[in-house]
């Protein structure tokens, strides 16, 4: 059931876009804790164009699945990502399979989330996509 519902919601979000518009939604799950909050932050995409590192953005895996997380990292072919509570990178994820990006996360009350990795954040990020790309230029 639930992935028919995302089914609908990426429907609706292609349909905004194609009107210039933007869409919102409450997404669940817990992969992009602590930036997205499961069921409490309402996130606004955009068309995913240009996607750059550290982006969120929605994109179909080929099971069909609708994940939310972070470009990490570019390669020739693609991208890696990761949710910010994942140890785990997906590669490539190809730009056609991007449906949109985050543009903004409000909390309950209407508050505005940062987007971005900070500090210790983004440095702890580095490291894990150094090693990562280090593994697999070794292996």
């Amino acid at each position: 059931m639930e992935h028919i519902e995302m089914q609908l919601i990426a429907e609706c979000m292609q349909d905004a876009f194609a009107q210039g518009k933007t869409f919102s939604f409450t997404p669940y799950g817990d992969s992009m804790l602590p930036t997205i909050q499961n069921g409490k932050h309402f996130v606004t995409f955009t068309q995913c164009i240009n996607p750059k590192v550290y982006d969120i953005v929605l994109y179909r895996r080929p099971s069909g699945m609708y994940v939310l997380h972070r470009i990490v990292g570019k390669l020739r072919d693609g991208f890696m990502l990761c949710g910010d509570n994942e140890n785990t990178i997906e590669y490539p994820i190809y730009q056609k399979d991007m449906i949109a990006k985050v543009i903004a996360i409000r909390d309950e009350n209407g508050k505005s989330i940062s987007l971005h990795c900070k500090g210790l954040v983004k440095k702890l990020w580095l490291k894990k996509v150094k090693l990562f790309i280090k593994k697999i230029l070794c292996s």
